[in-house]
């Protein structure tokens, strides 16, 4: 029944493309143009370098593996994931995560785990996309980042579950300097090219979608301006569509909060390609899409703050503090069950193998030929 449905749609998508064949056209040539202009430039380099970083073992301080043990539930070689996704931008934490479970520096358990709040955008999108179109000071893109950087950390905090007296594995062997520098480019540009292809295959649908007589009356019953709702269904799309729509948004407080979420949500383009990351590596993260959700919701709440401080804006600020107690007392209750749990387990532990040496003697007689030997 579910592929007989998965059919229809398809061929429904299809007979759509025939019948607006023209408007599908100037759909993928913008997205095309935008992907050429934005994606591919900002992207390639950060995929190239994190691939040469990956394959030489980038190392974090002595002693981080415990500390991102027990705040992240994965080790140091995980946090270095996070970071290169925070600094090259989606979905390269993703593929960097694959990249070390392929190397063996993450176990599976890890990797999934860590899939939940590692796939982030980078400076290249606030920087560029976000200040050119919506947000022309340097100080408002700033905010956005910094709102970004905290979301993933409280999304990291209420989905990991660490064990603070687990074990990182073995880093594998670094590579060579200047080893595998042309496979690195060649594999950086097949991904970017995967990438673009999906945006614009996305974006393409999401015309389509938004020319159809029941989505235009479902985005006008909604509780909210026309602007704000045909926005907030290209978020869910698509990233770049999303930031687009959002010029049409005036008021610049609702614009902000919004642009925060997006960037959280990161879009189902973002997910799809993320999606073709893990299979490629035979991982499936469990409740990827809740996490991003609760991630977007996050960066909703934490942007209030500043469209106080910036636009004067009559919000109230208790959402802000909220979900860092939330996220706080989340990561308590992870972490004061699990010590008590190992500590009782370890007394146990202590308790079995603390035999004496009568019995010691006892056990030996058991043995075949014990006594004699």
């Amino acid at each position: 029944m579910r592929k007989r449905g998965e059919v229809l749609a398809i061929l429904a998508v299809l007979c759509l493309l025939m019948l607006r064949s023209d408007a599908a056209r100037q759909a993928a040539a913008g997205a095309v143009q935008q992907a050429l202009a934005v994606v591919f430039p900002s992207l390639f380099p950060f995929f190239v370098l994190s691939r040469q970083l990956t394959s030489r073992g980038l190392r974090l301080p002595a002693g981080a593996d415990r500390r991102c043990l027990r705040l992240l539930g994965v080790p140091a070689a995980g946090a270095e994931a996070v970071v290169m996704g925070l600094c090259g931008g989606y979905p390269l934490g993703v593929y960097a995560a694959c990249e070390r479970y392929k190397g063996g520096a993450l176990s599976e358990d890890q990797t999934r785990r860590l899939l939940l709040f590692c796939n982030n955008t980078g400076p290249a999108i606030f920087f560029g996309m976000i200040g050119a179109r919506l947000f022309p000071d340097t100080g408002v893109c700033a905010w956005l980042f910094g709102i970004h950087v905290l979301s993933a950390v409280l999304t990291a905090l209420v989905f990991s579950a660490p064990d603070p007296f687990g074990r990182a594995l073995p880093a594998p062997p670094a590579a060579e300097a200047g080893e595998d520098l042309m496979e690195s480019v060649g594999r950086a540009a097949a991904a970017c090219a995967r990438l673009c292809a999906c945006v614009v295959f996305v974006s393409v649908l999401l015309c389509l979608a938004l020319d159809l007589a029941p989505v235009q009356w479902l985005l006008a019953r909604l509780p909210v301006p026309r602007a704000v709702s045909e926005a907030l269904l290209c978020i869910y799309a698509d990233l770049p569509s999303g930031l687009r729509a959002l010029e049409a948004v005036g008021d610049p407080t609702i614009r902000l909060v919004l642009c925060a979420g997006a960037v959280g949500w990161g879009g189902m383009c973002v997910h799809m390609q993320a999606a073709g990351l893990w299979r490629g590596a035979e991982l499936v993260p469990r409740g990827y899409h809740c996490a991003k959700a609760f991630q977007a919701i996050f960066a909703c709440a934490l942007a209030v703050v500043p469209a106080r401080l910036l636009f004067g804006a009559a919000l109230p600020i208790w959402p802000a503090p909220m979900v860092m107690i939330i996220a706080a007392a989340k990561k308590a209750l992870d972490i004061l069950p699990s010590m008590r749990y190992n500590g009782e387990k370890e007394r146990k532990r202590r308790r079995r193998h603390a035999v004496s040496q009568k019995d010691r003697a006892g056990l030996r007689l058991l043995r075949p030929g014990g006594a004699d030997r």
